[in-house]
């Protein structure tokens, strides 16, 4: 049982004949964690009401450390210390879930139900943190689309809410600055506070201004629009505006929307400007809503 395998494919055997096609390594290589979503003999495997799965850690030049059972067990990461998180799918198809914390010798440090799919899990190399990020679940906003976050030294929960860049497509802890870094492909790499979440908003919006899809964009334009555009932020509006209308080709009545937008932003300090984006506006959609107003402007203009 202590014993590990590897084929050209990935997959491992231990040494009471056991396959397993899902195993995590520890940053350092030292410990294996090996998951089997199935029965022992294969009979029954993935979506099932019975048959237990099985989890198993293995360290290097010290054999098998634990070994237990779960319904079924799931997207499993390791420490360098052998401490353990994986998620544990259940023998339902209801949205819920069950997330494990484990010690190297098996001992369960973290147990927590979930109100939703677990959809991915995270452990730092140190084995004193661990997260995960749950799963849409619109019946119960409890746990929907919510990222948790959990302190193993104490064995508690530190956080949960969604995160404002969305699900993440990986997350670092580093201990010693307190801070969890999410990567996803629209907001790059965002700094939150790991005690308590914390991210700036003024970076994230910038960010969203810049990556952002073209309705996000334009949101967030029109919302600091209605506040009242600083003088300093006129061109950097401007530029988010023809970002937006650009990533909005497909819908041109929205688009219309953005170069209103980029017009009304410089509409009382650069006339020509605010008539050419207008003028692309109404291209787009002649109901855009600014057909009187870029008329009377034009004139203005000739006559001045």
């Amino acid at each position: 049982m202590g014993r590990l395998t590897f084929f050209a494919d990935g997959v491992a055997e231990t040494g009471d004949g056991l396959i397993w096609v899902e195993l995590s390594m520890s940053p350092s290589g030292a410990f294996a964690l090996l998951l089997r979503d199935a029965t022992d003999d294969g009979s029954a495997g993935g979506f099932r009401s019975t048959g237990l799965g099985r989890y198993r850690l293995i360290e290097k030049g010290a054999g098998l450390r634990c070994d237990g059972r779960l319904e079924r067990p799931n997207d499993g990461h390791v420490a360098d210390t052998g401490t353990f998180i994986l998620a544990d799918w259940l023998f339902t198809d209801e949205l819920r879930g069950r997330l494990h914390v484990f010690a190297a010798d098996g001992t369960e440090l973290i147990r927590r139900e979930c109100r939703a799919n677990v959809l991915s899990t995270y452990m730092d190399a140190e084995g004193r943190y661990a997260a995960a990020q749950m799963a849409s679940n619109p019946e119960d906003d409890h746990d929907d689309e919510r990222f948790i976050v959990f302190d193993v030294t104490r064995r508690s929960e530190l956080w949960l809410k969604p995160l404002e860049v969305g699900r993440p497509d990986s997350a670092e802890f580093d201990v010693a600055a307190g801070a969890l870094w999410i990567t996803t492909t629209t907001f790059g790499r965002m700094r939150y506070g790991l005690a308590d979440g914390f991210v700036d908003l003024a970076e994230l919006r910038e960010r969203a201004l810049v990556n952002g899809d073209g309705f996000a964009i334009l949101g967030l334009v029109e919302d600091e629009v209605a506040a009242g555009v600083q003088v300093d932020r006129r061109e950097v509006l401007v530029d988010a505006c023809l970002r937006a209308s650009g990533r909005l080709a497909e819908y041109p009545r929205h688009a219309a929307r953005a170069f209103r937008l980029a017009g009304e932003i410089v509409e009382g300090s650069d006339a020509s400007r605010t008539l050419a984006f207008w003028d692309g506006a109404l291209a787009l959609d002649p109901k855009v809503g600014i057909s009187k107003r870029a008329a009377a402007l034009r004139d203005k203009s000739r006559g001045s």
